[in-house]
């Protein structure tokens, strides 16, 4: 019992040293903190011209939370594709896929939107009594989600899956890989999609 009081304290305090350890230290950290400022202004920008650009439909409620592509099925087929991405960037979108710099979208990201919680949307269609009669009737009748945009080739290259629900008659989603040309943001490659 002793040795189990002095494990707890002993664990702890290893976990949090290594954790520290890992984080970016003097020089690095100054670049991972730019890095991350320009992943979130690269990322207002794109979402602003997609929306400019009507690549986004009826974008009026977004789900707070990045769509995760991990358990998404156009996956495979991406990782089989050598004809756009090198290996290194299809790695490098897997790292950013499993690990995104966004956690939460919100009003400065992208303006003029009203967020939803991801948890209450899941728990209201996990809930069969409730779904899109509750949703329509509380909420409102479209929602969207996004994923988090994965750069890549110094930000002239976006990885980016949207999709649009619309009161359980329609909906839309795809998974687009962007090319940035005389800022504009070009639509070069369908990954999937689906309609509904």
């Amino acid at each position: 019992m002793v040795r189990l009081i002095l494990f707890y304290p002993a664990f702890f305090i290893i976990l949090i040293a290594s954790a520290q350890g890992n984080a970016p230290k003097g020089k690095d950290a100054g670049f991972a903190q730019a890095d991350s400022m320009r992943y979130f202004k690269e990322t207002t920008e794109f979402i602003k011209f997609i929306r400019d650009a009507g690549n986004v439909q009826e974008l009026h409620l977004l789900v707070d939370k990045p769509y995760l592509l991990t358990s998404f099925n156009c996956l495979a087929d991406f990782r089989k594709d050598s004809t756009t991405l090198t290996s290194d960037e299809r790695q490098e979108v897997e790292n950013q896929i499993s690990k995104p710099l966004l956690k939460n979208w919100n009003g400065e990201l992208v303006p003029g939107v009203r967020m939803i919680n991801g948890d209450t949307v899941n728990s209201i269609f996990k809930d069969r009594s409730k779904g899109w009669g509750y949703f329509s009737k509380n909420i409102g009748c479209h929602f969207n989600t996004f994923s988090a945009p994965v750069f890549l080739r110094n930000y002239t290259y976006c990885l980016f899956y949207s999709d649009h629900h619309c009161c359980g008659r329609c909906g839309s989603g795809q998974w687009v890989l962007y090319k940035k040309e005389d800022n504009k943001w070009i639509k070069v490659k369908f990954y999937c999609g689906w309609i509904g």
